[in-house]
């Protein structure tokens, strides 16, 4: 059973470094300096935690959830939008009847888990 807990925590920190290579741009750092890579691999890595902290966020952590660094960044991307588009146009966000329209264009494009 020791094995199986290894090997499936070893499974959880490659998706933390696939999402960080693919969202955070881990290998796209061009310092040479160690103390400016060790800081763009640690900025990198906590952005990952941080969206995965921001989804689970009010959820049991017994509970398993599949987390998508994709949804994350499509959603943050939405809200800032729709700010950007309430800002400009001049609508209260915090009226009762956009709730629903504002969570479901948060959703828009995330990907069906």
């Amino acid at each position: 059973m020791q094995v199986v807990r290894y090997y499936k925590a070893r499974f959880q920190m490659e998706f933390n470094f696939r999402d960080a290579k693919q969202f955070t741009g881990l290998t796209n750092c061009q310092a040479r300096a160690e103390e400016k890579l060790h800081f763009h691999f640690n900025a990198t890595l906590t952005a990952v935690n941080i969206g995965k902290g921001i989804v689970r966020k009010g959820i049991d952590k017994n509970r398993s959830i599949p987390i998508s660094i994709w949804d994350v960044k499509t959603e943050l991307s939405n809200h800032l939008l729709l700010n950007f588009i309430f800002l400009k146009f001049g609508i209260d966000p915090n009226l009762q009847k956009n709730k629903s329209s504002i969570n479901e264009i948060l959703d828009f494009g995330k990907i069906a888990a």
